[in-house]
């Protein structure tokens, strides 16, 4: 009996590991359409599995005037898009670090 609940536990760890990251580790670069906006790059510490990116960038998108958000979790950085002619202050970027429960780096770009 104890073999089976340790195989079910291993099959749903390998499959929470295997599918929790798209991007497989390496960073996607944004798109064109964001080429006339300012881009910034941070680091983050505490992001240690592929699964980590998707919450820090779903609370980084909640910042005003953020387009979009990539985090990079093997990197230890977020890429962060800021709309054309807007000013967002690193501190707010900070908090939403923070909020999702990660620390944050230096803004490295």
């Amino acid at each position: 009996m104890q073999q089976g609940k340790f195989f079910i536990s291993f099959i749903m760890v390998m499959f929470l590991f295997l599918t929790g990251c798209s991007t497989g580790g390496k960073a996607q670069p944004f798109s064109e359409t964001y080429a006339k906006e300012q881009i910034r790059v941070y680091e983050v510490f505490g992001m240690d599995c592929p699964g980590c990116h998707s919450g820090i960038e779903k609370l980084v998108k909640e910042v005003p005037k953020v387009v979009d958000a990539k985090a990079n979790w093997s990197e230890k950085k977020i890429t962060i898009v800021i709309k054309k002619g807007s000013s967002v202050e690193d501190k707010a970027i900070f908090k939403a670090i923070e909020r999702a429960n990660f620390t944050p780096g230096k803004r490295v770009q």
